[in-house]
């Protein structure tokens, strides 16, 4: 977003007419409650353009991107990345009707630009098997067709739960460790390396399986963090 008037340090000039010091003084006021105003917080897409005043190599002013989870910090001539912070979470409880076929339970979208190399990603998703003679399927989706993870049980849980602690590498890929379990009975697993696009959205997103009864969304979370 463009500011009503680009910032002068040399205006008003000493021979400024004396008549025009309340127009001056009103325009200055209106200048600095704008930038305030702007570079503070916002979308992506709302993060205004300062001028080179506003920052130098290893410091500027800062605007905390909210929809991406990003804190930037301008240099006097572009906006830097300073810290990736962003939760997405879809909390829905919801029953599944019988899903004896693969029904998509929770999703998360990690918008274009909330994901770069050496991000952490850590990842939990829950769902609850409400019939005890149901074989049950909790899988989670990173990005992609397959899952990267599934567990399966037999009768209800409270609930069954996969997490994730992922790093993403220099070749865009990532590595990490999953865990899954219901109640009190659970495991530890590594899985191999597997591609990520950092430059574009990531979906990260649950699905269920019973063979009888009805399944309940319990949420996903996703968070990133550098």
């Amino acid at each position: 977003m463009a500011f009503t008037r680009p910032w002068d340090d040399t205006f008003p000039p000493d021979t400024q007419l004396a008549n025009l010091l309340g127009q001056d003084i009103r325009e200055f006021k209106e200048d600095v409650a704008e930038r305030i105003a702007q570079l503070a917080t916002g979308t992506l897409a709302e993060r205004p353009t300062p001028e080179a005043e506003f920052g130098a190599a290893n410091i500027g002013v800062q605007y905390y991107a909210y929809d991406v989870g990003v804190l930037y910090q301008w240099n006097g001539a572009a906006w830097t990345i300073v810290k990736y912070d962003g939760t997405f979470s879809d909390p829905t409880v919801a029953d599944l009707v019988t899903p004896v076929v693969e029904t998509a339970a929770n999703t998360v979208i990690i918008p274009a630009g909330s994901l770069a190399i050496g991000c952490q990603i850590d990842i939990i998703a829950a769902i609850e098997a409400l019939d005890p003679a149901a074989n049950n399927t909790l899988s989670l989706y990173i990005q992609s067709v397959t899952p990267t993870i599934q567990l399966s049980w037999v009768g209800t849980g409270n609930p069954g739960i996969i997490k994730a602690s992922l790093i993403v590498m220099g070749d865009n890929n990532f590595a990490g460790i999953f865990m899954s379990g219901i109640a009190a009975v659970g495991n530890v697993q590594t899985k191999p390396v597997q591609a990520i696009d950092v430059a574009s959205a990531c979906a990260i997103g649950s699905t269920a399986i019973a063979t009888s009864g009805n399944i309940r969304t319990r949420g996903l979370i996703a968070r990133v963090s550098l």
